[in-house]
């Protein structure tokens, strides 16, 4: 298990967390090592100095409860809340086990820094949960949109995957696995024969693969025929109240007396109407009947 440290006894022989204030700033050997294998640094939570966790993770910001008894009695306004239960994970024994719920929850000012540039933040919201790891915690979304003095337009955390993202990583994956398929179903040439690596033969299925996925994009959404484009347009033609935005009122094709004239498919004939449901047999045997 990895040894967390509290910034807040980092100065401060006392146990639990204390109430140092910023200034007058500790000669650097005298600030605690922090554990480097974690997202875990010093940062301003109230005008106290402690750690933080910047943990993209987590769906909230958590304080833990000693901390947040400092920040109460330096005038922190706190609250109760709904009881949040924690999910730690998932499993099948249920992951691990979440500590008790937070019941309770404060606002304060945040200051954090990182290569010269100074980010903060207004009130911001925590929840006091007893298995927060000390300090605090920040969420992906506070660490998004904590605000850059230096720079406004700078941002402390900047994940984005966009939907040219997805097509490349696709387009990675389809090049491992044909790469892969190449490498081991890959035939001896002859000398006369033009030599194809197996580099080339991706490329060229990628290639195909991009042309055949163009097509199809083309394909959607299209008409079968314009036939078929025209007899839609009749329907829509014929009932346009039908065809509108959906409303409350209940649909009234044919008013009381419904009849309808039903398309058959080329691949299956109509025949004489032998096997329609009683009471609604059809007539005709052409390219349509009513019903």
């Amino acid at each position: 298990m990895r040894r967390m440290v509290s910034a807040a006894t980092a100065f401060n022989a006392a146990k639990g967390a204390t109430s140092l204030k910023l200034h007058p700033v500790p000669k650097p050997h005298r600030w605690r090592e922090l554990d480097q294998g974690i997202a875990q640094f010093y940062g301003a939570v109230g005008k106290i100095l402690c750690t933080t966790l910047w943990d993209p993770g987590c769906s909230h910001n958590f304080i833990t409860p000693a901390f947040a008894d400092v920040l109460v009695s330096r005038g922190a306004r706190w609250k109760y809340c709904e009881p949040m239960v924690v999910d730690h994970g998932s499993g099948k024994d249920g992951g691990v086990r979440p500590a008790a719920p937070a019941v309770r929850s404060l606002r304060a000012d945040v200051v954090l820094k990182t290569k010269g540039h100074t980010f903060v933040g207004k009130q911001v919201l925590f929840y006091v949960y007893p298995g927060a790891l000390p300090d605090v915690m920040f969420c992906r979304k506070e660490l998004e949109s904590l605000q850059c003095v230096e720079e406004p337009s700078s941002k402390l955390l900047d994940w984005e995957v966009t939907e040219a993202d997805l097509e490349s990583l696709s387009h990675v994956v389809d090049a491992a696995i044909l790469q892969a398929h190449c490498i081991m179903n890959s035939t001896h040439t002859t000398s006369t024969e033009p030599v194809v690596t197996p580099k080339e033969s991706v490329q060229q299925l990628l290639k195909e693969m991009c042309t055949q996925r163009e097509l199809l994009r083309e394909r959607v959404g299209k008409a079968v025929s314009a036939e078929a484009v025209a007899a839609v347009a009749a329907v829509i033609d014929k009932y346009p109240d039908n065809f509108r935005p959906p409303g409350r009122d209940p649909c009234k094709l044919g008013g009381q007396h419904k009849k309808f004239r039903v398309l058959a498919k080329a691949d299956q004939p109509l025949g004489d109407g032998r096997n329609a449901a009683p009471g609604r047999r059809a007539r005709g045997s052409g390219r349509h009947r009513e019903v």
